[in-house]
């Protein structure tokens, strides 16, 4: 994560960088840095950096809760900017929508109050940084928050499902679906086509109002950790992507399987609540 200034002592300040930083470093995170923050993919969070400063003359515990005050204001104010550069689909970011209605605006301001705080680090002048954590999915997601507009947008034709490939003895228990290769990008509401412009996935086949809704897909820059996640349990199918659905300006968070694949995607949900919970992972580079 960014810094926008260096206000505290390295002694206090290396344990959160190395939080933030181990995974990124690792090269399999998918993290987005926008603003005084970060969209974590894999994790499903948003997390957004605080400063503030105690009073001048102010000192001991009264000046650490002032300061703790003042960097929670700030990691407020700054959390807008963080969300509104959060990708809703292909060159769509929140702000897009924040920008023409004053309803969704509002609802992100209640939206960032309630996050919860973590990581308070303090210097020996009593300036403090905090980190706000926002949830990407969930009940109380962003991605439930904006879930009645997305909805809202032209309806994708789904073709009846294709029984032509055997069935495996043992049901799926979620979908991994490789991209890499297509530079895809993380966003809120991705979609699967098949070749001939069927909807596979898309955002009206979850329920968000599920108690374990996280978001559409998790993403892996792993093959491995992407196979392992929770969300698709114990035995996923492992499909690869043919092709993206680029927007005009090339950006891709939309992907197109071929035949095969797609046949076997059909398989695998029919009959189950797969797509409902949104048991599926998008590897991308």
């Amino acid at each position: 994560m960014r810094r926008k200034k260096k206000i505290l002592i390295p002694a206090l300040t290396c344990s959160l960088f190395l939080v933030l930083s181990a995974i990124f470093l690792s090269g399999t995170a998918v993290i987005e840095e926008v603003g005084a923050g970060e969209i974590d993919w894999e994790t499903g969070v948003i997390r957004v950096v605080g400063y503030g400063a105690a009073p001048k003359g102010v000192p001991g515990a009264i000046g650490r809760l002032l300061a703790q005050r003042a960097a929670k204001a700030d990691a407020y104010r700054n959390a807008l900017e963080v969300i509104e550069g959060v990708r809703v689909r292909s060159e769509t970011l929140v702000q897009n929508y924040t920008v023409v209605s004053d309803e969704i605006r509002l609802s992100m301001e209640g939206f960032i109050r309630g996050g919860h705080f973590e990581q308070v680090s303090y210097d020996m002048e009593n300036t403090c940084e905090i980190i706000l954590v926002l949830p990407l999915g969930g009940e109380k997601g962003l991605s439930s928050l904006l879930f009645n507009t997305v909805k809202q947008l032209p309806t994708i034709p789904t073709a009846p499902p294709v029984e032509v490939l055997p069935k495996p003895a043992r049901g799926y228990t979620g979908i991994v679906i490789d991209t890499r290769g297509l530079d895809i990008k993380p966003a809120l509401y991705p979609q699967v086509f098949d070749i001939d412009g069927y909807l596979l996935y898309g955002p009206t086949m979850v329920s968000v109002d599920r108690a374990d809704f996280s978001t559409m897909v998790a993403y892996s820059r792993s093959l491995e950790k992407g196979l392992a996640m929770p969300r698709v349990g114990e035995n996923p199918l492992l499909i690869k992507a043919a092709d993206a659905v680029r927007s005009k300006g090339g950006e891709a968070t939309d992907i197109v399987l071929g035949s095969e694949a797609a046949t076997l995607f059909r398989q695998a949900v029919a009959g189950t609540d797969l797509l409902a919970r949104a048991a599926v992972v998008f590897i991308i580079d």
